[in-house]
Order: structure tokens, then C-alpha cells, then sequence
């Protein structure tokens, strides 16, 4: 059995809790908290172990013969965890930070989890190693939460922390921070990108998806089978076929399963209208590298931008050095005056800010032309206004619709 305590932020007394915690042997801690919460600070200087859900998980559970696929980076986590799991279909159970917590499915009889691992869960790991690791990127993120980039970084690095020489590594090569970072590996590695690297790889050559093991190529599919949209999704979608070639999925069923593959809503999605415009609900972007690749996804075409939201601590001058088919900006939410701020220091002055959502969508329509992009990428979080990203995307849509109607 386990002792509990329940902590209170606002009732309990701090003395009461450090003096308290005192007699546990570790502490379990959420994703959403913060590491500078005063019960993790008072738990790590009392020497009691703070570990988070999966490191419970993965030492408790007695399923030891499955495979374990963690997917990490700063975007596309999620689009990866799909494909593996469209591909495998009941062999594998998406878990972790999408679809079901870890711990409700890890002795499920399935064959395989793919655990989707955020910088929070991996923030307080120990002894949890994946047999397959995947990194897809890393950008700056929830900066606030992790006191600065390099926390942040090396939360995610922890993916490899417990690997060996029998585990694998499945890394983008597009991406150098990463790349300058893989140093101490033990595990195997397939570098995935546009060129080949070392002797295991997944790349894109001469329209063919190509997958080397031990320096052996062989083709698996023409990429125009698979409908995707922006170069990010490509290395998705070759990282995913990395993981399923080490699991000895053949070339017919992952070529059959991704072919019929849709990405998740509220990413790059495209809403139909009658208007000659292309409408995109990217309400899934929540920082700003996710925001960079949408525009760079729809770069043949003028577009109008809509960004804004929650601040997580990021600098936005990026944003404005590589969208020259941007028309315009329409800032909104709470970081519309550091956008504002940016865009100037920038020279940057071909924008505008509303407080009310509804009239920053009529402005945008008016702005945008017959085969012009509407792209709504907020690059920031949701909750100053919405409960998620996904009702963010839900109101978008409706108030769009309503609009263009």
C-alpha cells in the first residue's frame, strides 16, 4: 500500500508539506507541474526521489516482452505516434501524452506501445528506456515551464538516457541542434531526412522512400502514394517508416496503411468554402517553429496570417525574416502587443491587432484574395481564451464558415 498526501496550493502551509514529505519515498509528479513548485523543490532537497508517470510505469508493470516506441521532439510527436499506430493497427496502443495515459494500457496484450513523451514526463525519468526512440525536432517550447531552452533540450534528451547498444535511435537529420547533441549514444542509429547518413537511414530519394539497414537500400513506396502537406510532414512520415521497418513491418502494408492516412484535425487542415480562398485551421500550432513550417508549407502563395495567444517565452523575430508572401498579420490575444513590439523592431509593419476573435476573422477574409492562403497558426498557446487548442480550432472553424458564408 502507499501513504498519500493531498497538497493543497492554497490551504496548505508550506512548513506542513516540507515537513511531511519528508517520510515518502518518492513523489509523483504531473506533467503540468512546474519544477519549481515548492513540493518538488522541498521533495529534491529532502533527497526524495520525484519521478513521473511512465517511470512508475515502466518499473511496475509486469508486460516486460512488449516493444516500447517513445516519440519526442517539439513538433510532429503526435502525426509520428498516428502513422506507427494507422500502420500496426491493433498490434499497437497509442499512448502517453496522446490517446491514453501509459498506465491504463501497458498490460494490454498488444504487441506494441507507442508512447508519445512530452519534455514534462521525461523531465523526471530514471531507469524508463524505449527500445525505439524517436526524436523528430527540437525548436524552442514552453520556455516559462523549463526556465530556458537547454533545461528544456536536455528534458528531451533524456529519450536516449537509458539506451544500449540494442536499443534504436531514429533521428531527423534536417535538424543540426539535434545532430550536435547525439554525441554520447550507445543505441543504433537511422538518421531520416533527404540525404543518407552512416549505415541505417530513411530518406527521400528520387521520389521513392528508401530505408537502409546495415547499408543495404531498398525502395518502399513512390512518395506520391502519401498525401501530405509542408516538407515537416515528409520527415514525419519517414520517421514513422523508419520505426516500422525496424518492427519488420513489410513494404505492401506500410505503403497500403499510409496511403489511406489523414492527419489529425487542427493541423494544416484545409476547410472548404466557395470562395476561391485556401482557409488552413493549423490551431495545433503552439509555437513558433510549427508556425514556420506551415508558412513554408504554402510559400508558392500570398497569404494572410492570423497568430497569437498565450506568450510561452519565445522571441518571435524569426517569424518575420522568412515570410515575404505574407500579406499581412493579424495579431490577437495576449501576446498581440509583444508581437506588435517584434514586428516593428523588425521593420516589419504590414499588420493588425483585435481583441475580439470574431472581428479578427472578418478583418482577415476581407484582406484575402481569390487564391490567396487564410492560415490561422497561433504559434502560441490557447488558454487565454479557449480550454485548448482543439477548441480554439472548433471556434475557428465555425466562425469561419459563418463568415464566408
Amino acid at each position: 500500500g502507499f501513504d498519500v498526501l493531498v497538497y493543497d496550493d492554497e490551504h496548505c502551509e508550506p512548513a506542513n508539506y516540507i515537513r511531511a514529505i519528508k517520510k515518502f519515498d518518492f513523489v509523483v509528479v504531473s506533467p503540468g507541474v512546474c519544477p519549481r513548485h515548492p513540493i518538488v523543490v522541498a521533495a529534491k532537497k529532502n533527497a526524495v526521489k520525484v519521478v513521473s508517470e511512465i517511470e512508475v510505469v515502466y518499473r511496475l508493470r509486469d508486460n516486460k516482452r512488449k516493444t516500447l516506441v517513445g516519440v519526442t521532439g517539439t513538433n510532429g510527436k503526435t502525426t509520428i505516434v498516428s502513422m506507427i499506430s494507422a500502420v500496426l493497427g491493433d498490434e499497437a496502443v497509442p499512448c502517453g501524452n496522446y490517446g491514453l495515459p501509459w498506465a491504463e494500457c501497458a498490460e494490454r496484450t498488444n504487441s506494441v506501445d507507442i508512447i508519445e513523451l512530452s519534455s514534462f514526463q521525461l523531465e523526471n525519468i530514471q531507469a524508463f528506456c524505449p527500445d525505439i526512440a524517436v526524436f523528430s525536432n527540437i525548436k524552442p517550447d514552453h520556455l516559462e515551464w523549463h526556465g530556458g531552452f537547454e533545461n528544456y533540450f536536455k528534458a528531451k534528451l533524456n529519450v536516449f538516457k537509458n539506451q544500449t547498444k540494442d536499443s534504436w535511435a531514429v533521428v531527423n537529420e534536417e535538424d543540426e541542434t539535434l545532430l550536435m547533441n547525439l554525441n554520447s549514444l550507445k543505441s543504433k542509429v537511422v538518421f531520416v531526412g533527404f540525404h543518407s547518413m552512416g549505415d541505417h537511414f530513411c530518406i527521400l530519394k528520387d521520389d521513392y522512400v528508401v530505408y537502409a539497414r546495415d547499408g543495404i537500400e531498398e525502395r518502399i513506396f513512390r512518395i506520391d502514394k502519401i498525401k501530405l502537406v509542408g516538407r515537416h510532414n515528409v520527415i514525419n512520415m519517414l520517421m514513422a517508416v523508419a520505426v516500422l521497418k525496424i518492427l519488420g513491418v513489410s513494404n505492401a502494408n506500410i505503403e497500403t496503411r499510409l496511403s489511406c492516412f489523414k492527419l489529425d484535425r487542427y493541423r494544416l487542415e484545409e476547410i472548404e468554402n466557395n470562395k476561391g480562398i485556401v482557409v488552413v485551421n493549423d490551431s495545433k500550432s503552439t509555437n513558433l517553429a510549427s508556425l514556420i513550417v506551415a508558412i513554408k508549407a504554402y510559400e508558392q502563395k500570398e497569404m494572410v496570417v492570423l497568430v497569437g495567444g498565450i506568450d510561452k517565452g519565445e522571441a518571435f523575430d524569426e517569424l518575420f525574416s522568412c515570410s515575404k508572401n505574407v500579406k499581412e498579420f493579424v495579431f490577437f490575444g495576449q501576446a498581440r502587443e509583444k508581437l506588435i513590439e517584434t514586428a516593428k523592431r523588425c521593420g516589419v509593419f504590414r499588420f493588425s491587432s483585435f481583441e475580439d476573435f470574431r472581428k479578427m476573422i472578418e478583418y482577415a477574409t476581407k484582406k484575402t484574395e481569390e487564391g490567396d492562403v487564410l492560415l490561422f497558426s497561433p504559434a502560441c498557446a490557447s488558454f487565454d481564451m479557449f480550454s485548448d487548442y482543439k477548441h480554439r480550432g472548433e471556434v475557428f472553424e465555425q466562425v469561419i464558415k459563418e463568415v464566408l458564408s
